[in-house]
């Protein structure tokens, strides 16, 4: 048929469109039973298209080539000189043209696709081909153009031609069929086929060996069943999602495959297989960035595939399976998982809190770090709504990370209402080496003495200014009471680690000042102030507690001279 002059472009597409589908359907017959989900919905998709095609033009006719099909003069669909491949196979059977009438109905349709999925492929002692199957259903509907003709046996058991019994049904036109006719006349007029008929009608004993295989069929068939399970099926699977990804069309059908791969994806993460994972999601990673801009519906699609595979039930089976794995596993686990978005980290993370074996944690450590690098949202929201429990597992990872969100993440932290994530949180910015005293000053009243003291230490890591500053601020303020005499007297000695001559007027006075009755008794104020003169290690704070150290009052002078 040659295209509408009104609009050729259009139905060419459109013809092109419909072999596309009708490939991929082929494809997927391999991978699938006919009945699965997955093809029907294939079959589905190609029949209403072709229905489509054909109450717009009346015939869709295809000439085939050895490799080719052709719509009009131009190629619809281009394969290799192969079995297995479409056009070849339509060419090795003798098909020269193709065509479907307008009114195919779904069953037509089905037992085409069906034949051509039987025969694509022909072993070597084959039991029949395209050209016989399609003579044998009688597709009203389909119709082709054979290079030989077909001879059958009449209900009679005798044979016929279609010069007896009228045309090929399908409508094949026969180029050899007289000659073979004729052979087939001589035949019948020979008697020995009777004699041999009659003997044939005799009993005879089966002789059970012409049941056993020979070494060569044997071999044949460890041949065949090795090709069968050495065959690529995902492979195969990801070039037609490229294909219909390069042709822009058949969105319905690209659903089919994501779901295929996603079915895929899992049970090569129940199976431990993530070579086959690892492969998948790269490829997929591929296509979606090649989809960016010419085809939005396929990258939203893409996208909404990875947020599938990164959720919970998703990843459930690998729960089970991390205790198992050995090192080169985990190795190739943390490889996939990476590929998943942060958004994985919600499924992630809890298993990471259950594990108890080292290389697991770690390995899943280093997994969630590198996901919440790309994305910090999705920790930050697990964070946010976990138990204590998980979320005191979780806090130590921000100490590995290095961004600007991750730090404000850790400060936040810092202020939970469980004191194992506070301590975590103080703890993983020592970790990271950050300098932001400033924003914890809240911690020094902090209601864990032991998150009190820690944040001391880290303030008497390093001499500052606005350390110095804070704590100068913060005792010349509080009010301490007598429960807080340890904390004042940490307080003031780490005045002393990070403060500078500055503080000496301030420890000057804790330490030589104060009421009568106290100057006769050692405080708790007068023993830090000391102590923090001390640390400074300054000549002028040395001259004060040399001073101190020949006071009249007992108080003052037992304290200067005990750390001298």
């Amino acid at each position: 048929m040659i295209p509408d002059k009104d609009q050729p472009q259009e139905a060419l597409e459109d013809a092109r469109s419909i072999v596309n589908i009708l490939f991929q359907v082929l494809r997927m017959l391999s991978f699938y039973a006919e009945d699965h989900t997955n093809c029907q919905a294939g079959l589905m998709r190609l029949h209403k298209d072709l229905g489509n095609f054909l109450e717009k033009n009346e015939e869709l006719s295809l000439k085939v080539e050895k490799n080719r099909l052709l719509f009009g003069d131009a190629v619809v669909y281009e394969g290799d000189v192969k079995d297995g491949d479409l056009a070849f196979a339509l060419f090795r059977d003798g098909i020269l043209e193709l065509s479907f009438q307008n009114g195919i109905e779904a069953r037509e349709t089905q037992v085409f696709v069906g034949i051509l999925h039987k025969y694509k492929v022909l072993p070597a002692e084959a039991e029949g081909d395209i050209v016989t199957a399609l003579w044998e259903s009688q597709l009203p509907h389909v119709h082709y153009e054979a290079a030989d003709s077909i001879i059958e046996t009449d209900s009679e058991g005798g044979l016929s031609s279609p010069g007896e019994n009228g045309p090929i049904p399908g409508g094949a036109t026969s180029r050899q069929g007289a000659d073979i006719f004729d052979s087939l006349e001589t035949l019948k007029q020979d008697p020995a086929p009777c004699v041999l008929a009659d003997k044939a009608k005799e009993w005879r004993r089966v002789d059970a060996t012409i049941f056993e295989l020979k070494t060569e069929e044997i071999a044949a068939l460890q041949e065949m069943v090795f090709r069968e399970e050495e065959r690529d099926a995902t492979g195969e699977i990801l070039n037609m999602m490229a294909d219909i990804l390069k042709d822009q069309q058949n969105k319905e059908f690209f659903d089919v495959v994501l779901e295929y791969l996603s079915e895929e994806l899992q049970m090569a993460l129940a199976r431990k297989n993530f070579d086959n994972s690892l492969r998948i999601l790269v490829r997929l990673h591929q296509i979606r960035k090649l989809s960016v801009d010419s085809t939005s519906w396929a990258y939203s699609k893409i996208k909404a595939f990875f947020r599938r595979a990164s959720g919970k039930k998703f990843l459930a089976a690998l729960h089970e399976l991390w205790p198992k794995m050995t090192a080169a596993d985990l190795e190739k686990a943390q490889k996939t998982l990476i590929l998943l978005p942060p958004v994985s980290i919600g499924a992630i993370g809890p298993m990471f809190c259950e594990m108890r074996t080292s290389s697991v944690l770690r390995m899943l450590a280093d997994v969630i770090v590198t996901l919440a690098t790309r994305d910090l949202k999705p920790f930050e929201t697990l964070l946010d709504t976990s138990e204590e429990d998980l979320v005191h597992r979780l806090v130590p990872l921000l100490g590995h990370m290095k961004d600007e969100s991750s730090t404000r993440l850790l400060l936040k932290m810092t202020q939970h209402p469980g004191e194992r994530v506070r301590m975590e949180a103080l703890k993983a910015i020592m970790t990271r080496d950050l300098w932001v005293p400033e924003e914890l000053v809240s911690l020094l009243d902090d209601e864990n003495s032991i998150i009190r003291q820690l944040y001391l230490d880290y303030l008497a890591s390093r001499r500052s200014k606005t350390t110095e500053g804070i704590l100068l601020g913060y005792l010349r303020k509080k009010r301490f009471r007598n429960h807080d005499k340890e904390h004042l007297s940490a307080c003031l000695k780490t005045l002393g680690k990070c403060g500078t001559t500055a503080s000496i007027p301030y420890l000057q006075n804790a330490l030589l000042k104060g009421g009568l009755i106290s100057r006769f008794r050692t405080s708790a104020r007068r023993k830090g102030a000391a102590m923090a003169l001390l640390e400074l290690g300054s000549e002028k704070a040395r001259q004060v507690l040399l001073e101190a150290s020949r006071s009249g009052f007992p108080g003052i002078r037992n304290v200067a001279q005990s750390i001298l």
